[in-house]
């Protein structure tokens, strides 16, 4: 501890504790030790790997859900519909329709079989257009 009267106040970023002792009242301060912090390159370290993966393209390949929402795509193009009214046909969502389309949502049977209603197609012709290369 130093006396902190008749002497400049510290330039630097450091911390300090100012108190006043109970005998005579004299100023002293004392320097606070930093706590310790998480490294930068520590907490980035921890984190990029999920980032990096999380930020890879999700499917090298398209999976059953790519060419099914592509085969919909197709046959909904075909029938000159927008999305919006087949999914008033089918009785589901438009979003939903539109991420089933893009290949993000995976859709039940039970809306497969409402939209291959609403495409006018026998649910073995629209899996066969999914299966098309």
């Amino acid at each position: 501890m130093r006396s902190i009267s008749g002497r400049a106040q510290p330039t630097t970023l450091d911390a300090y504790r100012i108190f006043a002792t109970a005998t005579n009242g004299t100023l002293f301060r004392e320097r606070i030790k930093p706590t310790p912090i998480v490294t930068h390159s520590r907490y980035i370290k921890s984190l990029h790997g999920l980032s990096v993966k999380a930020m890879k393209k999700r499917r090298a390949k398209a999976d059953i859900r790519d060419r099914f929402g592509f085969a919909l795509k197709t046959r909904r193009e075909e029938l000159g519909l927008t999305q919006e009214d087949l999914a008033a046909r089918a009785g589901i969502h438009r979003t939903y329709l539109s991420d089933v389309e893009r290949g993000s949502r995976n859709i039940c049977l039970l809306n497969i079989e409402r939209v291959a209603k609403a495409l006018s197609l026998p649910l073995s012709e629209l899996f066969r257009l999914v299966e098309r290369p």
